[in-house]
């Protein structure tokens, strides 16, 4: 029997688009998923958002910004040719400056707390940002991990919740003045998912479109190193990963380490940013290399019981490098992180994903374990935001077991389903309740304290907040606190004096600030302090003693604009209005925008001259 064959070509289609119309139905299911763990970051962290800005670098990098007050555009372009208080993230601040118009609320006159005159910023828009940039983290990181197991989006889920609502999350979001930790996380895994994208397309023969993903997936990363520099080994544990979970052959990594060769330059580039800009204060213990490895290890150790057992998290753990050298065992962290390195080889046979994921949380916060000093190892060498990124490699770990599981019979599936459900709600009801931790100033420091008594946050944060809202009585007993515990602190000394001078109590406030002022080691801090010793006696009725610190200000800062004018009002107290000019021109020539400096010298000017041009009254005889 003849069968009749058509000659009617059937166009084929290309290997690019055979491999879209096959990932059709993955797409579907990854969208589903990313709208959910969408939500699920929206109801545990939701209530965030109506925190209020804590009085910890939020007001002075957002709140007192003046580049925000008011906001204004054309203030955002120093950011992107110079740092800002040591840290070089103009992505940050420019997205900062954008979100301070939707911030802005009503005019607050200045006080005796507050810089000049400030627009107050609504807290809401800046935690809107950290949840939507957390939202992008995680949805990013369950893009990865299902790349990563061949589109198993149960085991690449699970990873994802635990990503999404561990504790640990909670400072990098919950904090305003953390932005840069969520976001620049959200672009480096943007930027890593986009690349495996570029080469599971270059690898189908997918013509030029793989060049495009690629261009996109390295204008990602570039961001995201300009929004916070410690992202540089995410180029390293991408190929990692290549090689080990994807488990690609050496011709695959050899095309694919060519490709990321242009991110490990940006990545130097970022490190010699910070090496240049970013220098650690002269307070910042710097111990010898063997020591640090000490202190690299204690942080490990620490991230990983609070890995396992989320609970006393705080701000300030007061693990501070002085603390951890002189520790009954400080070698106990190192030796612990030798043991989990030691087991990951073991079970790299068994799971490689589970190995290469241990191996990412060990390495992906290297740059903040005190290897090389930072500034807040002043306070504590860890913190939670510092392992944020670190998550990830957790997320891995158990993805991998999540899929080792799913091969067990299905009678045993729901028992882990059970267990697994239970563990992920307790992490989302532990999120929620250290979130309100953060509500305000007054609830986190409280917090410092509950977990750490000696907290120079703690300590420090409750003397400045009692402070500006009027209660020194109160202020001053948590200032001979952190005196005590902190005694080398000038700043603290500083700080406390303010306090001694509301009190009204000179001669204690004046060798206080005598304290600070030796302990400060740059000269304008010095000379801070010395200034501010002259107002303590220019109030305490003694001008010979504050004209003498008011000058000795002035030596060792010429240009302390504050000098001049405190001279001006000791001249004035005196009637020397002449010598009261001639200060306030000099603190104007210092500070020409200053309006009170301004209006002083035309007021004293126009005194002097009606009294030149009235002529003395004689006596009569």
């Amino acid at each position: 029997m003849l069968r009749c064959v058509s000659t009617r070509r059937i166009p084929r289609k290309s290997p690019g688009a055979a491999a879209a119309a096959g990932d059709h139905p993955f797409v579907r299911k990854e969208v589903t998923a990313a709208v959910v763990l969408a939500v699920l970051a929206c109801v545990v962290f939701g209530r965030g958002i109506g925190n209020d800005f804590v009085d910890w670098d939020d007001t002075t990098a957002i709140v007192y910004n003046p580049d925000y007050n008011p906001p204004s555009l054309d203030k955002l372009g120093h950011y992107w040719t110079q740092p800002f208080r040591n840290f070089y993230a103009p992505v940050l601040y420019s997205v900062w400056g954008i979100a301070a118009y939707a911030a802005y609320d009503e005019y607050v006159p200045p006080d005796i707390t507050s810089v000049a005159a400030a627009w107050r910023l609504a807290a809401e828009p800046f935690h809107v940002l950290s949840l939507l940039a957390h939202i992008g983290s995680t949805v990013f990181a369950f893009l990865i991990l299902s790349r990563l197991f061949e589109r198993r989006m149960v085991p690449a889920f699970v990873g994802a919740v635990v990503f999404c609502v561990h504790p640990l999350q909670v400072e990098a979001v919950g904090w305003a003045s953390t932005l840069y930790t969520p976001l620049s996380v959200a672009l480096g895994l943007a930027a890593w998912w986009t690349l495996l994208a570029a080469l599971d397309r270059r690898d189908k023969a997918d013509g030029s479109r793989w060049k495009w993903r690629y261009v996109l997936a390295t204008l990602l990363f570039a961001t995201s190193l300009l929004t916070k520099p410690s992202m540089v080994l995410m180029p390293l544990i991408a190929l990692f990963a290549e090689a080990i979970v994807r488990r690609r052959s050496r011709v695959q990594i050899k095309r694919s380490a060519w490709l990321i060769a242009p991110w490990i330059a940006l990545s130097g580039a970022a490190s010699w940013i910070i090496s240049s800009y970013a220098q650690p204060a002269l307070d910042v213990v710097r111990p010898p290399t063997l020591q640090r490895l000490l202190i690299a290890g204690d942080a490990l150790s620490f991230y990983m019981g609070k890995v396992v057992w989320p609970v006393g998290l705080a701000p300030d753990y007061g693990r501070t490098p002085t603390m951890v050298l002189e520790g009954a065992m400080p070698w106990l962290g190192v030796s612990i992180c030798l043991v989990v390195a030691v087991m990951s080889v073991v079970i790299f046979r068994a799971n490689r994903a589970a190995a290469c994921g241990l191996w990412i949380f060990l390495i992906g916060g290297l740059p903040t374990l005190g290897l090389v000093p930072f500034d807040f190892q002043l306070y504590s060498t860890v913190a939670d935001r510092y392992a944020y990124f670190s998550l990830f490699g957790i997320a891995m770990v158990v993805s991998a077991i999540a899929a080792r599981l799913s091969y067990q019979r299905s009678d045993n599936l729901w028992r882990w389903g059970i267990v697994t459900g239970g563990i992920l709600l307790t992490l989302c009801v532990l999120t929620i309740r250290q979130l309100g931790f953060w509500r305000d100033s007054p609830t986190l420091f409280a917090r410092c304290l509950d977990i750490n008594p000696t907290s120079r946050v703690g300590l420090a944060g409750m003397l400045a907040w009692k402070s500006d809202h009027k209660q020194p009585d109160e202020a001053i007993v948590y200032g001979r606190l952190a005196v005590a515990h902190h005694h080398g602190d000038y700043r603290l000394c500083h700080r406390v004096a303010g306090v001694l001078m509301q009190l009204k109590q000179w001669d204690e406030a004046i060798a206080m600030l005598e304290r600070a002022a030796q302990l400060a080691r740059e000269p304008d801090a010095k000379a801070d302090a010395v200034n501010t010793q002259g107002v303590a006696f220019a109030l305490s009725n003694r001008p010979p003693q504050a004209e003498q610190r008011f000058r000795a200000a002035l030596a060792l800062q010429s240009d302390l604009h504050s000098a001049h004018r405190n001279l001006a009002a000791l001249y004035l107290s005196q009637n020397r209005l002449a010598d009261a000019l001639g200060e306030f021109e000099q603190a104007l020539r210092l500070d020409p925008a200053n309006p009170q400096y301004r209006g002083a010298v035309a007021q004293l000017s126009a005194d002097l001259r009606r009294m030149t041009a009235t002529p003395a009254t004689k006596p009569a005889p």
